[in-house]
């Protein structure tokens, strides 16, 4: 083996030792469980019995058959639409408005908006909680201001045709901040020259933003969205 070779696996060999307990965590708490439920799913099992009764497909053919399942997929479905899209739209905006030079004091606007990312899911879920809290809580206040009379008084998370949607605005709240960093890392990265033939195209403002500033934040789409 030549001494190119040797520093070639040399490199590999550190790359996988940096990488080793990151793998054994990921394999040790998400993919045996995953496989785990999986052969769960073939058994008859009340969680605590030292024996499991294989059934087959006895289970998926008694979920397939339940209407709360399709409720249940109903909502995840609206759930993961809308924490990946609305997070990244908002978190397309603030960037924008970061990057206007009319906006002043914008490491305080930069700093709270990143704040939810940085804050436990726990503080979160108290904080949200108190907020549609039927009894003190201010959205339902607000949206009574507003003249929608009698909202003070609705449980949001205890009305199972709204919890959803307020379970949503909490959720995305959580996941913009670190959506308009990527966004702003990216449109500052935007060559001056290229600012300026927008501008001198007569592309400025909205048109600058829509025609020309996306163009350029591609590769920062591709980084938020999973796919």
């Amino acid at each position: 083996m030549d001494k190119r070779k040797r520093m070639l696996l040399k490199n590999w060999m550190g790359c996988f030792a940096f990488a080793l307990p990151a793998l054994l965590f990921y394999c040790l708490f998400l993919v045996m469980p995953i496989f785990s439920t999986v052969r769960i799913s073939f058994h008859e099992w009340n969680g605590a019995a030292p024996f499991m009764k294989f059934v087959g497909l006895d289970n998926y053919a008694r979920v397939l058959k339940d209407p709360i399942f399709y409720k249940a997929l109903g909502n995840n479905v609206i759930w993961i639409l809308f924490t990946i899209f609305v997070p990244v739209l908002l978190g397309l905006i603030f960037a924008v408005m970061m990057t206007q030079k009319y906006v002043k004091g914008k490491f305080l606007y930069r700093l709270t908006y990143f704040m939810p990312n940085v804050v436990s899911l726990v503080a979160v879920g108290i904080v949200w909680g108190w907020i549609y809290n039927p009894e003190f809580g201010i959205m339902g206040r607000m949206l009574d201001a507003l003249g929608m009379h009698g909202a003070a008084g609705i449980d949001f998370l205890g009305d199972e045709r709204l919890v959803i949607w307020f379970l949503v605005i909490a959720g995305s709240w959580t996941c913009y901040g670190f959506n308009m960093v990527v966004f702003l890392a990216a449109l500052q990265g935007i060559f001056r020259p290229r600012e300026e033939a927008l501008v001198y195209d007569g592309k400025s403002g909205l048109g600058n933003m829509w025609v020309g500033r996306i163009t350029e934040i591609g590769e920062g789409v591709e980084g938020i969205l999973p796919w």
